[in-house]
This record gives C-alpha cells, structure tokens and sequence, in this order.
C-alpha cells in the first residue's frame, strides 16, 4: 500500500481514448499501450473523464473521492492504477524529485560536454562542469578528490582519461561513467560503481588481453577528443542522458541479493556493459564488460 501514498500522475501526453464497445486505450504505443474491457457497470465516458482527471497529479484522497464520482469503487481504482504503473504511464513525483536531487559532475572538454550541460540544465539536475585535475593540498595525497562530493562522475570526451583521476574515483567509492567519440561512433560506459561491478581498469585489461600494446597506446590517448558528426554528438548525449535518468531514477546502493546479483533491476543497463551508437545506418551494439581476474578492484568488493 505504500505506493499509493504519493502524489499520482499520468504521464504527459498520455492519450485515453474510446475503443468501442465498453473498452478505452490509453497511450498508443502498439507494444505498450493499455487496452482494458470495462465491467459492464462501468461508462467507458466515466473511465475516460476519470483518467484525464490524473493529467494533474492527484493526492490518494482526491482520487478515491473523483473515482467514487464516475463509479469505480476502491479495488478497481487500485487495480487501474497498478496497471497504469505497470505500463510506466505514472509519473509520480518523488521519483522526479529523486531524479533532480542526484548531483552530477561532467568532467572533460569537448562537443560532449557541451551537450550534456545543455541537457541537464533542461532537466533541472545539479551539475558541476571541470575538465583539470584538482589540485591536492600538501598532506592530503591520502584524499584524492576530495573536493568531489557528486553522486555521478560523467568523463566526457577524452579518449582516455587520467588515471590519477579515474583512481581517485575508484578509491572514494563515486559512481562514474565515461562517455567518448570514437572514430565516427559513440560510446557510452560502462558505469562503474566501486567495489560493485566491473571498473575502467578491467575494460582496459580485456583490451590487453586481445591487443598487447593497448597499454601503451591507450596512455598515448589520454585528453584527446574524438570526433564524429554532428547527429552522432547529439545522439551519443541524448543516449547518455537517458542513463544519467536512470541513475537518479532507479539506482539505489543496496547490498547484494541473495541471488549474488549485485545491483538492482531498475539499475542502468550499462552497468558493467558499453551501450555503443553507429552511424550509417543507425543503429546501437551492447557490449559485456566482465570483472578482469587481474584487475585490483576485485579485491574490494
């Protein structure tokens, strides 16, 4: 029951619309969209007009008066709603303002980062911009960024960034994604949460595993930009943001499940995988990065 002690509201745009025959539609996605035959006790016009009512967000003592109003007595109502939140068609506000509380830091310099503070700002989301490595205080080697207070570290841009910082990340136990152009493509991840899922170090000992001279080529790399065309910058940071959403929508730091999983269903998809978009024609790969056996990280977990 405690789901329906929010505020509840249908997502923008949602239609409701008449089908015919005592049944609604509501949203029109062929694969999505929700099509319910009514009780015959039930007007197909009170269901509707009750619906259309949710394009405000409603307290529960709103909507079990309006419902009782068009008819629909407490169970049905409930049952609605779940199907409705079922079908992602709620938009409760708590989980916008989970979104809008998570803090982000974009760190790197490039068409990217451009993209993405234009993108947060949008979305009302907390951001801090820095492309230098912060500077450490005398004494403090032992606090690597320790200025860095962010939920979510963004390394936009950089082919490959720096260690020290990507190390500083690791050790201070901040969630952190990188988000790059590569050769006409881009690419996004995988997130790393610390001591949780597989890190960048691993993504760099699988490449080494293939290639004996990635090591040497990928510090060469370190503050280069790469490059694509202008759709594939704006859909390579329209793809990223989706996953920051999911970050302040769905990410929780739990402790593993019973079943050994180490993060939650609602986490990002790209949690120990890379989400990589390709031009000419359209179209995105998903990539698995496994934990390396060599790699420090697993000795923190």
């Amino acid at each position: 029951m405690a789901r329906h002690d929010t505020l509840t509201a249908l997502r923008t745009g949602t239609p409701v619309v008449h089908r015919g025959n005592g049944c609604i539609q509501i949203g029109c996605d062929p694969d999505r969209g929700l099509v319910i035959q009514l009780p015959t006790t039930l007007r197909a016009d009170d269901v509707v007009a009750f619906l259309r009512f949710l394009a405000t967000a409603r307290t529960p003592t709103e909507i079990r008066r309006t419902a009782g109003r068009w008819g629909l007595d407490e169970q049905v109502t409930r049952d609605l709603l779940d199907r409705l939140r079922d079908a992602g068609m709620v938009a409760e506000p708590d989980a916008t303002e989970h979104a809008r509380s998570l803090r982000v830091r974009l760190h790197g310099r490039g068409p990217l980062t451009t993209r993405l503070t234009t993108l947060l700002r949008e979305a009302s989301i907390p951001m801090t911009v820095s492309a230098q490595r912060p500077r450490t205080a005398q004494g403090a080697a032992d606090a690597p960024l320790a200025s860095w207070d962010e939920g979510l570290v963004v390394l936009t841009d950089h082919l490959s960034h720096d260690p020290a910082i990507v190390g500083g990340l690791m050790s201070r136990g901040i969630a952190h994604m990188p988000v790059r152009l590569r050769d006409g493509s881009g690419i996004i991840g995988p997130l790393v949460l610390p001591g949780r899922t597989s890190c960048l170090r691993c993504a760099d000992h699988h490449r080494a595993d293939r290639d004996p001279g990635w090591p040497l080529v990928a510090g060469q790399m370190i503050g280069q930009v790469g490059h694509a065309s202008a759709a594939t910058v704006a859909a390579t940071a329209a793809l990223a943001m989706e996953q920051i959403e999911q970050v302040g929508h769905g990410l929780r730091r739990s402790p593993p499940a019973p079943d050994g999983s180490r993060v939650e269903s609602t986490a990002p998809q790209i949690i120990d995988h890379t989400l990589e978009y390709l031009p000419q024609p359209a179209r995105l790969r998903v990539r698995r990065w496994e934990p390396h056996p060599l790699c420090s990280c697993l000795f923190r977990r």
